[in-house]
């Protein structure tokens, strides 16, 4: 249900979670180039073409549709040479469910053609009465192999179940998700004001969801049972465009993976701090993320590369795999995070040059590999096809990254402008320039001198 974009400008980033098979996973960058889904574009998905693939072969090919999109190179459509091709007979592949949520209409953002999937769309993702006989009719009558739920962050309905809203018909909708809100097991604050605890109800909803869809439809049970179904989750993530301290992955108040921390200016340091100064700190089992294409650490401080030493670390680029002790808990060291982690394209301060490392690639791993990529050229973004049309007349875009010179924030090589948020922080709000000041209050009518920001579009998703 559209609300607020997920892609935020937080002092300090934190993360979330996308697609598994029959299980739940992340928004994953991948620049490598995939196969097409469709044999020839004009036409539609045909029987036999269907019959040759797998329930993990439609996922994949999903996945790869999803890298066209988001490189901006997406298969060469006609449309209407599809929709007359599929005039006398279907052959969808999968059945989606999502969110009426106007920013990730499921066939665009996976490229697929009219004739590929079935769409179910519904507030908050859930399965009713409904929805199931229409996920029967899909797979049992009409043969597709893939039923996926697909939730997204900062999720509308989600909030309105947590805030317990009343409003006519959505009310009753709304309280099919609260079993999600209690069922989430959270530290923190569990409000709607909260996004962590926002987007930990919606993982969890879409886990709830799948398996009231297996233990409510005998049909669709049976049909996952014999592998001729395969259930599949998902959730949508990616920090973009930031200028923060950093992007840090806890042990204890809830491990992730598969993010995607793109074109960000992380600092890593903070006036009066001496410990947790790192601009990427992942600790144990927050693997398979991927780094692509930022700017990393504080010019005269940082002196080292990557270090693994958890809540002591300080004064490196990257603290990877640390566990960490509380009370008589007791987490141990993860390799895998170091192992897992995709690299490319950022620049940091220690090595003074942007890094495109083949062995920071892990593109010899089991689960979720992602081959060398073939080009060093970054899209400005993932999600918005053009500069919008709010950003400031004078001001370079995208702000950050490899391929940007000339930035205003000195000693990083050029590859990074101040934001417009931060302009209005220390310009028009008064914030002193390290952000190490108290709250103040933010109005987007005195910060932009055209149109405040609209929510982005253009909203991605890979299935993995």
């Amino acid at each position: 249900m559209p609300d607020k974009p997920s892609t935020r400008r937080d002092d300090h980033l934190h993360r979330r979670s996308f697609l598994k098979s029959a299980g739940i996973a992340t928004a994953t960058t991948a620049l490598g180039m995939a196969s097409a889904w469709h044999l020839a574009y004009g036409a539609a998905l045909t029987k036999a073409q269907r019959e040759k693939l797998t329930p993990d072969d439609i996922i994949d090919l999903m996945k790869k549709g999803n890298q066209r999109f988001r490189l901006g190179k997406e298969s060469p459509h006609d449309y209407l040479a599809q929709q007359k091709a599929s005039a006398k007979g279907q052959y969808p592949a999968a059945i989606i469910l999502s969110c009426i949520d106007s920013r990730a209409p499921a066939e665009t953002i996976m490229d697929l053609g009219i004739g590929d999937c079935f769409n179910a769309r519904v507030a908050g993702n859930i399965a009713n009465d409904d929805i199931l006989g229409s996920m029967e009719f899909a797979c049992k009558v009409a043969g597709a192999k893939v039923v996926l739920v697909m939730g997204h962050t900062a999720c509308g309905a989600i909030k309105g179940a947590i805030d317990r809203v009343q409003l006519g018909n959505l009310t009753g909708l709304l309280a099919k998700i609260q079993s999600a809100v209690d069922a989430t097991s959270y530290q923190g604050e569990r409000s709607a004001k909260n996004y962590g605890f926002v987007d930990a109800v919606a993982r969890k909803n879409v886990e709830l969801t799948m398996a009231e869809i297996r233990s409510r439809s005998a049909v669709i049970a049976e049909l996952e049972t014999i592998g001729a179904v395969k259930i599949a989750g998902a959730m949508y993530n990616l920090f973009e465009g930031n200028n923060g301290s950093g992007y840090w992955g806890d042990v204890f108040h809830g491990t992730s993976g598969l993010n995607t921390v793109f074109r960000n200016r992380a600092v890593g340091w903070e006036t009066g701090k001496t410990a947790v100064t790192v601009p990427v700190q992942l600790e144990s089992y927050n693997r398979f993320d991927n780094i692509i294409g930022n700017v990393l650490g504080q010019f005269g401080y940082h002196t080292t590369y990557q270090t693994s030493l958890g809540v002591a670390a300080s004064a490196s680029i990257y603290d990877l795999g640390a566990g960490n002790t509380e009370g008589l808990v007791t987490v141990l060291s993860d390799s895998l995070v170091a192992s897992t982690l995709m690299r490319w394209g950022n620049y940091d301060v220690v090595n003074a040059a942007v890094r495109f490392v083949n062995s920071e690639v892990p593109s010899g791993i089991s689960s979720y590999a992602n081959p060398v990529p073939a080009s060093q050229t970054l899209p400005p973004s993932f999600y918005l096809s053009a500069k919008p049309s709010w950003w400031p007349s004078g001001k370079v875009w995208p702000p950050i990254g490899p391929d940007v010179t000339g930035g205003n924030i000195p000693n990083l090589a050029g590859h990074a402008y101040t934001i417009p948020a931060q302009d209005c922080y220390a310009n028009v709000m008064g914030g002193p320039s390290d952000g190490s000041g108290t709250i103040l209050t933010f109005n987007a009518n005195t910060c932009y001198a055209i149109a405040r920001p609209a929510p982005p579009t253009n909203l991605t998703v890979v299935v993995k």
